[in-house]
């Protein structure tokens, strides 16, 4: 049997089957984009932890999808002239392409480090994005779709848009971010470049909901949509996991669709239809909280983080979205809906410290949900001091966060400088300003020691012979002043 690092791709395997695709493809391939493909599979192999025959599948993926990968101007390959870059399954231009129009202003503007955030979202993020979709694709014999991302086989897969888009955003962030994936310490405010963005706040409900980070719902993705399913209805079997993730992406579809025309009324539908899925899958998670077994009091604290997370986005999202009036989303109702939860995790985890004041007919009612709220509370006080959570506490148990980037682009970012952009590093302007006026200076030196020498060399000739100097002078004199133009001209 083999050990769990043989089964994985080297370093040196990777860039040399990325060698051999290079080569194969020719000059379909533009070879100043090279560096990225080598970074994508070398990052994505290790950041999705592929096995062996995982990178096989993800590369031969990748060599039927992509036949060009080239800088563009994306008019000419059937895509809107504003994109960034995108992918083409068209038959006559199949391939990954980045905007031409996009390099020619990037290369306008000045080498400093405005320009490396404009590198890594147009270029480096971009052409992961469309790259991450390409090793996803894989077709049947036939040329069918048979497995791409997070759509189902199963499913309608329309359906699935968004879905797939939002997770493909948090998957390229992993292999391109140079930042750390959350901004704050609590695991909501999650690193975005932009993409798909008016999906982001609904996107992080979804996953608060299925008790998943954004991390992970990235790398549920590389492992496709059936995966996806079956991880879900495992881990909720007392729950339709397909009526429920339905609605999770027509919701993430409406907002999508809604915010590109700017209607605020579907906006607000699709937000309040995200927020009620959500509650309503929260609720049956909670219900089914007490008949874990061991696990009750970490599914309480997971439970009460994710409903924090909830708040915390749903109160803020009406200003996010500009949504005043009968399309405000956060209302009294949503507010007291969050509450009810909040304080029912709370009377739960009393039962939990308290189990043994209870007679085992209570317990298996409690279990099951028969007026589990009126027993658990009869045996306590009016004047019970409520529980209070440590949000910062169960983060630090079940979402450690780290402050370290994900990537580091220094090394790509110059490459693309000195490649794509044909800039020259600012580092490297300077130390070249500063040789040529090292340069300058000594030349200036040079000159006048020269033209010293001969000045010298004249007078010491006339001292010595007035007759031949008087008759040669002229003409030396003249070459002499030929000469000592020409220096300073230079």
């Amino acid at each position: 049997m083999k050990s769990k690092q043989e089964d994985k791709m080297s370093r040196e395997e990777i860039i040399k089957y990325v060698n051999d695709l290079i080569k194969v493809k020719g000059e379909a391939y533009d070879r100043d984009l090279s560096p990225l493909l080598y970074e994508f599979f070398l990052r994505a192999n290790e950041k999705f932890e592929w096995s062996r025959k995982e990178f096989l599948e993800k590369y031969q993926n990748f060599t039927n999808n992509v036949e060009t990968l080239k800088i563009e101007y994306m008019e000419k390959v059937g895509m809107p002239s504003f994109w960034s870059g995108g992918m083409s399954a068209n038959p006559n231009n199949k391939g990954i392409y980045i905007s031409k129009k996009l390099i020619e202003k990037l290369k306008e503007l000045p080498t400093n480090e405005s320009i490396d955030t404009y590198i890594y979202m147009c270029i480096i993020d971009n052409l992961f994005h469309e790259c991450l979709h390409a090793t996803d694709i894989k077709k049947g014999e036939y040329g069918e779709i048979i497995q791409n991302g997070l759509y189902h086989s199963g499913d309608n897969n329309e359906g699935d848009t968004m879905l797939n888009e939002f997770a493909n955003v948090l998957s390229t962030s992993l292999i391109s971010s140079d930042k750390s994936m959350y901004i704050d310490n609590y695991g909501i405010n999650f690193v975005n470049n932009g993409s798909y963005g008016n999906i982001r706040c609904p996107g992080a409900i979804m996953c608060a909901a299925l008790d998943i980070t954004e991390p992970q719902l990235a790398k549920l993705k590389d492992k496709g949509g059936d995966f996806f399913y079956e991880y879900l209805q495992n881990k909720f079997p007392y729950v339709d996991i397909g009526d429920t993730l339905d609605v999770f992406k027509s919701s993430l579809n409406v907002i999508f669709n809604a915010s590109m025309k700017e209607d605020k009324e579907n906006i607000s539908l699709g937000l309040k239809n995200m927020i009620d899925a959500a509650i309503n899958l929260i609720s049956n998670r909670l219900e089914n909280a007490l008949s874990k077994g061991e696990d009750r009091k970490e599914t309480l604290e997971r439970i009460y983080y994710d409903i924090y997370k909830c708040r915390i986005i749903v109160k803020n999202i009406d200003s996010i979205y500009g949504l005043e009036k009968n399309n405000k989303v956060f209302n009294d109702e949503t507010r007291l809906k969050g509450l009810e939860l909040e304080n029912k995790v709370k009377i739960y985890y009393r039962f939990l410290d308290n189990e043994g004041l209870y007679t085992q007919e209570e317990k298996e009612a409690i279990q099951n949900g028969e007026n589990a709220i009126e027993i658990i509370e009869s045996k306590f006080a009016d004047d019970y001091i409520d529980l209070e959570f440590d949000i910062e506490e169960i983060v630090k148990k079940y979402y450690p966060q780290s402050n370290e980037p994900l990537n580091d682009n220094t090394e790509l970012i110059e490459q693309i400088k000195n490649t794509i952009l044909k800039q020259m590093p600012l580092q490297n302007i300077e130390e070249l300003q500063e040789r040529e006026q090292i340069e300058k200076n000594e030349l200036q030196e040079e000159n006048t020691s020269i033209m010293q020498k001969s000045a010298n060399f004249r007078k010491s000739m006339k001292y010595e012979n007035d007759i031949i100097h008087n008759v040669s002078t002229s003409k030396e004199e003249q070459s002499d002043i030929q000469k000592e133009n020409q220096i300073t001209e230079r």
